[in-house]
């Protein structure tokens, strides 16, 4: 299987794939991972063409191009011998670059077609993250000038990974292949379960994130995080954790910045969600959350399915319950119904399960 991964830099996806690679190998498959970009800068640097990862974006574009076109002509005669072999070809690269206030385009559609991927992912990660890797580097100087306006690079930051994510979406779709998104922070189950257990669904974690900082909820955080390992052992789980929003004092100073809103609103609802088939939203303690209840509106819009686990026996309203599927009162009842579900619609899925987990429970065979 072959795939091709798009994310900005600062995202993580170069550290993901690092994390995946032991990660199969510690369950019996062999992966290979392609950085196309480190490949071409060492290319250039055995044609003794002066490139520096510094400042590769002031290369001219046909310098670059040329460059770019030998890497991935080495990629293609190399992904034969290791399809032979039994690997999966995991080849990492950029659809977009963002160099001095200006996006760049780096879609090379000629090699992407050849690559002939099986699917699509794009890396995303929370923006101040990336603000924090990219600050590390001297190349990124002049995105935090501090002549600039407040929020400016996490504006810019989220605007390039809405760019990357937009590309590696319309060459997924040129090339008529699937497209996953997938959180840089998350585990890399996801990706491995994507390449060697196709037969898993993908499910969306919603929870009333906002409202449940503090040391007075540690419980209940608690209580999302045993959750969640539970549910991971059954389903590719997408957890909003990992590309969490901003923090609430950030979001606070950033109340009139409609663009930061906007960004992190469109990236759960618009990159996570249509990809799921389905989610379950769980309130450990009865509060309110706008967003989990927009979240569970727009996966019964995708046609998707919504599981609630809600701790409350007082009447619910209407507007309330409208989303939702099928409504539990704690996780035990769900967990029961949820796997018959599963298996319902699947017939042999947790039979499927308890055959991965022998080698794949924590990388110890069993």
């Amino acid at each position: 299987m072959i795939v091709v991964a798009t994310g900005i830099s600062g995202s993580g996806r170069k550290e993901f794939a690092k994390k995946f690679l032991i990660f199969a190998e510690l369950r019996g498959k062999k992966a290979k991972v392609f950085d196309a970009g480190q490949m071409l800068i060492e290319h250039a640097r055995n044609l003794r063409i002066r490139i520096t990862e510094q400042f590769v974006l002031n290369s001219h574009h046909d310098t670059i191009q040329a460059l770019r076109s030998a890497v991935c002509e080495k990629i293609l005669a190399e992904i034969p011998l290791l399809q032979k072999d039994g690997y999966a070809v995991l080849i990492n690269l950029h659809a977009v670059f963002y160099w001095e206030y200006q996006y760049l385009p780096a879609v090379d559609y000629h090699y992407w077609r050849m690559f002939n991927p099986d699917f699509f992912v794009n890396f995303i990660n929370n923006s101040d993250v990336v603000a924090k890797s990219l600050q590390k580097r001297t190349q990124w100087e002049w995105l935090f000038d501090k002549n600039l306006p407040n929020d400016f690079a996490l504006e810019r930051i989220m605007d390039w990974q809405n760019n990357e994510y937009i590309n590696t979406l319309i060459a997924s779709q040129f090339l008529e292949k699937k497209m996953y998104v997938i959180p840089a922070s998350g585990s890399e189950s996801i990706l491995f379960r994507l390449f060697f257990e196709t037969w898993r669904e993908i499910w969306y974690l919603g929870m009333p994130l906002t409202f449940l900082h503090g040391e007075e909820n540690k419980k209940e955080r608690v209580r999302i995080d045993d959750f969640a390992r539970w549910l991971e052992k059954y389903v590719i789980l997408i957890d909003p954790r990992y590309v969490e929003p901003l923090s609430v004092s950030q979001l606070n100073s950033s109340s009139k910045n409609r663009a930061v809103h906007n960004n992190v609103v469109g990236r759960d609802l618009n990159f996570l969600i249509p990809q799921c088939d389905g989610m379950v939203g769980f309130y450990p303690k009865v509060v309110s959350s706008y967003g989990e209840n927009c979240e569970r509106s727009e996966v019964f819009r995708t046609n998707g399915k919504t599981f609630l686990i809600f701790p409350n026996d007082s009447f619910l309203s209407p507007f309330f319950t409208r989303w939702a599927s099928e409504i539990f009162k704690n996780e035990k009842k769900f967990k029961s119904r949820f796997l018959g579900y599963l298996d319902e619609k699947h017939g042999n899925y947790i039979t499927k399960v308890e055959e991965s987990e022998k080698c794949y429970n924590g990388g110890e065979n069993e």
